[in-house]
């Protein structure tokens, strides 16, 4: 027992059932609480959680290995908590300012909580498990400190924690014969199991349909970040999803349940999922370096042209889960090295380099691409379009949208057509008239112009334009 937890007089009867032992545990420990005013963090939570795939051929398989899916669930997350920890498990004693710094305080040891569970909120299987880390670490001094930084390394590698749990699992699954075969889908960027047809998946996916189809209710259409899209999200979970009830299905009741709903749709779940699937697309053992390049920097900037190693690492461990450790770690050093460039060190985050930040290489040749058309493109073209030309434009948007352009779009519009510079740059708020404009003059550009080019920003998601211009290329 620690003396700093005050459970030195609780004396246990190590003979009890574990549901007693833990009750016992539990009022001492909420008498303590009562006693003691939290301050700063007590703790973190992570999820593990395996595509639906995995959910649906566990429930759907043989009953007698409900054990073995359970102990390949836990065995995943002690890993990848393991792994978690070894980068964020550490402390710091000092203090930053007047000239000093933090030492770094390797922790000898820490704790965490695991549950298991097999549905989600909606009733659908979903195999998951909750892992419960207390801001607790004993450092290599004996003494009982918080985690350095805040914590903020467990929040860089969570994206790691995800892709090492699901990694391992697809291994054992394998390996243990509790699936056949796994598919990395590049689309989705997950590995899957089985031969589910994406109408099964949807049909025990009610919360994730619920979400989506909430989120969409209330999306304008107009371009945001990333970020603002991931709180849009989560914000329409949390109106849509409630509490779990105490009342949780067990293996076998979900097991009956999922089999009668998929026989009143006429779903077969045995031959899905032992059906073998060819993959319709090329499967990581068989990419070549430029493949893996373009894979990895494609799904970790689809939506912000920087990111952290941290994230690169977590997919590069994802997509190469079937690969010898030593091919893993080349394609990671070829990956970082080809597919993005350094940030500016004053962008990473934390103290260790999973926080270092690097951007995206194809977003900065299509910065100077457009610098380089700026620089160049004034006064190049030999004539603008006709008066009538835009005129007939804007006359045919309108008896097709039903909505005419008013006075500024029209100019805007001429502007546009009638410039002998390459690029033409209109601004307006929100809801002005813009995409009308353009919808416009296209009209009139496909029918004068034998080739012109279109940017859009919003595919090349420039989050952070600041912190990719400073890039030190070598």
């Amino acid at each position: 027992a620690n003396p700093r937890v005050g459970f030195t007089d609780l004396t246990l009867d190590l003979e009890l059932a574990d549901v007693d032992l833990g009750e016992a545990i539990w009022q001492r420990a909420s008498a303590l609480a009562e006693q003691v005013e939290v301050v700063g963090n007590a703790g973190y939570e992570l999820t593990l959680t395996m595509p639906k795939s995995f959910s649906l051929a566990a429930l759907s398989g043989d009953p007698a290995r409900m054990d073995d899916w359970f102990a390949l669930m836990q065995d995943a997350a002690d890993h990848a908590l393991a792994r978690l920890m070894a980068e964020a498990g550490f402390c710091s004693t000092g203090h930053r300012g007047d000239g000093q710094d933090v030492t770094v305080m390797p922790a000898d040891g820490w704790a965490g909580f695991t549950a298991t569970e097999i549905s989600s909120r909606a009733g659908d299987p979903h195999l998951h498990v909750h892992c419960t880390v207390p801001n607790v670490l004993v450092g290599r001094d004996g003494l009982v400190r918080t985690m350095a930084d805040g914590g903020r390394e467990l929040h860089v590698n969570a994206p790691r924690f995800a892709a090492w749990g699901q990694a391992y699992a697809v291994r054992e699954a394998l390996a243990r014969g509790l699936v056949t075969s796994a598919e990395f889908d590049v689309e989705t960027f997950q590995w899957k199991v089985g031969g589910f047809d994406p109408r099964t998946l949807d049909l025990f996916s009610k919360a994730r349909r619920s979400v989506q189809d909430e989120a969409a209710d209330g999306d304008d259409a107009s371009a945001v970040s990333a970020w603002t899209r991931s709180g849009r999200d989560r914000a329409a979970k949390r109106r849509i999803t409630g509490a779990k009830s105490g009342d949780q299905p067990t293996w076998t009741q979900l097991r009956e349940r999922c089999r009668a709903e998929a026989t009143a749709e006429g779903i077969d779940l045995d031959g899905e999922r032992d059906r073998i699937v060819t993959a319709n697309w090329p499967q990581p053992p068989t990419w070549t370096d430029p493949q893996w390049a373009w894979a990895i920097e494609g799904a970790v900037c689809a939506n912000s042209a920087t990111t952290s190693r941290a994230k690169v690492l977590a997919h590069v461990d994802l997509a190469s889960a079937l690969l010898p450790a030593s091919e893993r770690e080349r394609i990671t050093a070829q990956v970082l090295g080809g597919a993005f460039a350094r940030s500016h060190p004053s962008h990473d985050r934390g103290m260790k380099d999973g926080g270092h930040q690097f951007a995206s290489r194809s977003v900065l040749r299509m910065e100077n691409e457009l610098t380089e058309m700026f620089v160049g493109g004034r006064g190049v073209i030999a004539g603008g379009l006709r008066d009538e030309a835009v005129g007939s434009a804007a006359d045919r948007f309108a008896v097709r949208s039903g909505f005419t352009l008013n006075s500024e779009q029209v100019y805007a519009a001429y502007a546009m057509g009638q410039s002998r510079d390459v690029i033409t740059l209109v601004s307006g708020v929100a809801g002005s008239g813009k995409t009308s404009v353009f919808d416009s003059i296209l009209w009139a550009l496909s029918g004068q112009l034998p080739r012109f080019t279109g940017r859009n920003s919003q595919a090349i998601s420039l989050n952070s334009p600041s912190a990719s211009a400073r890039v030190a290329i070598t």
